[in-house]
């Protein structure tokens, strides 16, 4: 679990810098989400990340369990994204 966490963290820092290249498109939303998505699938299967595995759900890395995890890790960047946002705010 502390791995999926690091991953999101780092998948957050570089779409944060990477998302001023397409800031004025008006699809760069969906940009920015969709290389969130890629990029946590690819450290997810990469780093044989399982998401199943870490919450004790199946003792067996499956293929599902690193879809799951590559996922967790980019809708965790974009939750480190809006805590940090409202930190900033207050």
């Amino acid at each position: 679990m502390q791995s999926i966490l690091m991953f999101s963290m780092i998948v957050w820092v570089f779409l944060d810098r990477a998302k001023k290249l397409w800031a004025g498109l008006s699809w760069g939303k969906w940009l920015t989400t969709a290389a969130a998505v890629v990029t946590g699938l690819l450290l997810a299967i990469g780093y044989e990340l399982d998401l199943l595995t870490a919450l004790q759900l199946s003792r067996v890395q499956t293929t599902g369990g690193s879809i799951l995890a590559g996922l967790a890790v980019a809708g965790g960047s974009s939750c480190i994204h809006e805590l940090l946002q409202k930190g900033k705010a207050a």
